[in-house]
């Protein structure tokens, strides 16, 4: 499954993703006290409130998961087969996100908009690049990367060699949520609602790594060339 090598700069670029979604996840929580990175739980809650008759808590759920939703979705369509590398559209576009997610956020202070705009540039980060290299990529929930840490570290106690880099792979991106909370957490208790703001330099700096480090401009003629 896992045969090609991978590419360090990609791997830290994830890395950097899955760090935003630990901060960005965290300052939701503690602030609108509902998780914006992914939504398992908010799915469960959403049919309680049915069941319960609780509207307001309908309507915040739902407009959570939707937002999430039309987020991969613009990035299904924004994305559909580009490549990772090949197109500068990976790091302009997340450079936008940053951009219109501070403007927003900035002039209309509003919780509601604050959390279908956190969730929807949640949703677009996590449908930005779904596999590298063979490698499922979810920066926004660690449920997967938590199955397939477990599971490449299995691999490597029964003496596969090349499961051990996948397990550091994982292994890192959980490492990476986990100091994004931890960041999130002093930020919320700092700088309050400001706090959100960062997401948007986040994910301009995330975009900018990508153009400069990641796309090259003749990797095009690179492939025809060695191909």
């Amino acid at each position: 499954m896992y045969t090609k090598k991978l590419n360090l700069k990609i791997v830290f670029w994830l890395m950097f993703l899955t760090f935003t979604s630990g901060y960005t996840n965290c300052i939701a929580l503690l602030y609108c006290s509902i998780p914006l990175s992914h939504h398992t739980g908010n799915v469960s809650n959403l049919a309680i409130a049915i069941m319960n008759g609780n509207l307001e808590s309908v309507c915040l759920f739902t407009s959570a998961i939707l937002s999430f939703f039309i987020g991969g979705v613009f990035s299904g369509f924004t994305f559909y087969k580009k490549h990772v590398g090949f197109s500068r559209m990976f790091g302009i576009t997340v450079i936008i996100y940053g951009i219109l997610y501070i403007i927003l956020n900035a002039f209309i202070h509003s919780t509601f908009i604050l959390i279908i705009s956190t969730a929807f540039v949640a949703g677009s980060q996590n449908g930005l690049l779904t596999r590298y290299k063979g490698i499922t990529t979810r920066t926004t929930h660690l449920s997967g990367y938590l199955t397939d840490c477990s599971v490449n570290l299995g691999r490597t106690l029964r003496g596969d060699k090349k499961s051990f880099k996948y397990f550091l792979f994982f292994f890192a991106n959980i490492l990476s949520f986990f100091i994004g909370t931890i960041s999130g957490t002093i930020a919320i208790s700092s700088m309050k609602v400001d706090s959100f703001l960062l997401v948007g330099i986040l994910r301009i700096s995330s975009g900018l790594f990508y153009l400069k480090f990641i796309n090259k401009k003749d990797i095009h003629q690179s492939i025809l060339t060695n191909g």
